[in-house]
């Protein structure tokens, strides 16, 4: 694994070990571009903005930033319930990892 892959990483377990996975908006841009400035903030000077380039990292190319502010709209758009729905699944695998310690396990393993 990379090393900027490896820390990302390690940002993902911080997110849901801390909590802070409960702060971040459900279903809005906002709560996208804090997930991403979280998990790589400290890697790349665009983390937690909206792209205005084209990236791509081994061969796979990301959502092409033409359609990046269209798509987002319709994301907010979507029904409150499905964030929801989605909200609680979350909430209940933080709990399920948490309570099984498979967050420190996942860490050690690589």
């Amino acid at each position: 694994m990379k090393n900027i892959d490896k820390k990302s990483l390690e940002f993902a377990y911080r997110l849901f070990e801390t909590g802070d996975i409960d702060n971040v908006e459900i279903g809005k841009t906002k709560g996208l571009q804090q997930l991403h400035g979280y998990l790589f903030g400290k890697l790349y000077d665009f983390a937690g903005q909206i792209r205005k380039t084209n990236i791509s990292k081994g061969g796979f190319r990301f959502a092409n930033a033409l359609y990046l502010k269209e798509i987002l709209v319709k994301i907010e758009q979507m029904a409150e319930n499905t964030f929801d729905k989605k909200r609680k699944h979350r909430i209940s695998i933080t709990r399920k990892y948490k309570s099984s310690g498979q967050f420190k396990n996942q860490k050690t393993k690589q």
